[in-house]
């Protein structure tokens, strides 16, 4: 038996899809929003993940909008500035470079904020929401039709709608059903993922110290505590899990220079391969990928989520504009001025990280040659700093319209 659902599906519930599915149905849509996550958040159960996610100001903006910045703004970090320093040991050696705000206006990049917060900040809201159905199960199947996209959830209901919002993952079973495919790659390096404390203030800056095996970047959190995403060969990664917390905390104190004084309190840690993907189309046959289904990245610039939240913006956008008008918010026209728009953002900021943490990896002379230069001019030269530094928050003409400035 079909249960037709008049406006939209969202298979999976992470930020992305759980922020698709909130601005639809501000929107007046009824939505129906499916991950069986959403058993463990039901629940309390505790939210096993020690990342943090910084967001930009697009990000933020569409957080005050939706009214889920209150319920996390107690545990948001600014941060006002972003340090880059080569420690990759290669000649010539890179500057260290700050990128400062200040230097763009009077606020900071963005905010950090832990995943488990966020989470259940946008769960929070999402409960609230009219005409927002959340269900926790998976897809079982998916089907794309001429009319509409149906879904059979594991407890065989079934669902049919003529837009399906796919946030189900870099394995997704409904971009699969549309027909997407993607190109995916991988790097030999493992990302560990923690927090901890330290006896000197952070100050508000993150630092990104550019190793030969990958980024170490320090994220600042509410206190005197930060962030960790440190990434290493699979075969080092495997042997620091292994350490105790005096051992770990030596070897991280040598890699800062001891620039947030005595570390204590680790967390738990979390490990993860370091991948890349990115679908060949971001949307067709009824079908619009958001989050990890259309792109991942690997963990440099802050990039990934602050994706994926535009993503959930601009399809929201487009649908709400359809159904103002009396079209259809699954047709053709749509999804292919979805999938335009995407490219535009995806694609440069994918190819630009990927570059970089392949030029850490492979330590070509020439391409070391390029970062220092490079680094060089935007150190001696301001005006050139402040438009790199605006080209990385993304211009507000580009951005969804929840996302803009007022």
């Amino acid at each position: 038996m079909i249960e037709t659902l008049q406006d939209a599906i969202v298979l999976g519930g992470g930020p992305a899809g759980l922020t698709a599915a909130i601005l639809l149905s501000r929107e007046g849509f009824d939505v129906i929003c499916a991950d069986p996550l959403f058993k463990r958040l039901e629940a309390k159960t505790p939210y096993e993940d020690n990342r943090t996610i910084a967001l930009l100001q697009g990000a933020i903006r569409l957080l005050q909008h939706t009214g889920i910045w209150p319920l996390v703004e107690v545990e948001a970090t600014p941060l006002w500035t972003m340090r880059v320093e080569d420690e990759t040991g290669r000649w010539p050696k890179a500057p260290a470079m700050n990128f400062n705000a200040r230097e763009l206006g009077d606020e900071p990049f963005g905010y950090n904020i832990p995943i488990p917060v966020i989470t259940a900040a946008l769960w929070k809201t999402a409960k609230k929401c009219k005409g927002l159905k959340l269900v926790s199960e998976s897809a079982s199947e998916v089907e794309s039709k001429s009319q509409a996209v149906e879904i059979t959830l594991e407890d065989g209901r079934t669902y049919s709608a003529p837009l399906l919002i796919a946030a189900d993952g870099r394995n997704s079973r409904a971009r699969g059903a549309a027909g997407i495919k993607v190109n995916r790659w991988t790097y030999n390096q493992t990302a560990l993922a923690l927090t901890f404390s330290h006896s000197r203030p952070h100050k508000n800056i993150s630092v990104e110290y550019h190793r030969k095996p990958g980024p170490f970047t320090i994220i600042p959190m509410q206190g005197n505590r930060s962030a960790l995403v440190w990434v290493e060969t699979p075969p080092e990664a495997k042997r620091l899990l292994g350490l105790d917390d005096h051992e770990l905390t030596g070897i991280m104190q040598h890699h800062m220079r001891g620039r947030l004084g005595k570390l204590s309190g680790l967390s738990a840690r979390n490990a993860f391969p370091v991948t890349g993907l990115t679908a060949r189309e971001y949307a067709a046959n009824r079908v619009a990928l958001v989050g990890e289904t259309a792109h991942v990245l690997p963990p440099i610039g802050a990039q990934g989520l602050n994706l994926g939240l535009r993503d959930a913006a601009l399809i929201a956008e487009l649908a709400a504009r359809a159904r103002r008008r009396g079209d259809d918010p699954g047709a053709p026209e749509l999804t292919r001025e979805y999938d335009r728009k995407r490219r535009f953002d995806i694609f440069p900021r994918t190819a630009a990280v990927d570059f970089l943490n392949r030029s850490l990896l492979f330590g070509i002379p020439p391409v070391q040659g390029l970062r220092a230069a490079g680094l060089c001019l935007l150190k001696n030269m301001p005006s050139l700093r402040r438009t790199i530094m605006q080209q990385g928050l993304v211009e507000d003409k580009d951005l969804p319209q929840i996302m803009r400035r007022a």
